[in-house]
């Protein structure tokens, strides 16, 4: 391989090296991105299901106001007996339902984060790939331009070596 060869194919592995950083950051950017997306979209989902809590709660309101007044209406005592117990009875479902309501919020909000993390990680395997390529790219490089110009007619073991990182670096690649 010629001196002009060499320098050529040195700069070219250079622009290759740099766009695989590039890429690299890029998909290391991505990741931090996504990884804030599904933690703002989790927390909307469990203020979502705390606003759910809140409209159901003035609903159970209401109802309670209205299951006094139908009873009080009716000439009962709201305050013992079975009208005691049906405003209990309410009250415990709907403490109950609340329960679910939140619930459901909070494995919403696992899922988003769950999900977020996978897509996090698969972008973050990308970009360490993107930077393993750089690496190799620059070593193999810097091999070939070595047995060009600095080492001339390579040892036997330089070559074993240099051919061996090769096939390794070509094998994770």
């Amino acid at each position: 391989m010629g001196a002009l060869t060499t320098t050529l194919l040195v700069a070219s592995s250079l622009a290759s090296a740099g766009s695989s950083l590039a890429q690299g950051r890029g998909m290391r950017n991505a990741a931090n991105f996504a990884t804030d997306q599904a933690r703002r979209q989790a927390e909307d989902a469990i203020a979502r299901g705390e606003e759910d809590v809140t409209r159901y709660k003035q609903d159970v309101a209401q109802l309670l106001g209205q299951q006094r007044t139908a009873i009080a209406a009716s000439g009962v005592d709201v305050t013992s007996g079975t009208a005691a117990d049906l405003r209990a009875q309410t009250e415990r479902f709907a403490d109950m339902d609340v329960a679910t309501i939140r619930r459901n919020a909070e494995r919403e909000a696992f899922g988003i984060r769950a999900s977020g993390q996978m897509q996090a990680q698969g972008l973050r395997n990308q970009a360490a790939g993107a930077f393993m390529n750089a690496g190799s790219t620059l070593l193999t490089t810097g091999i070939d331009a070595w047995q060009t110009w600095g080492g001339g007619p390579a040892s036997r073991a330089m070559r074993r070596t240099s051919n061996t990182i090769r096939r390794d670096l070509a094998a994770w690649g």
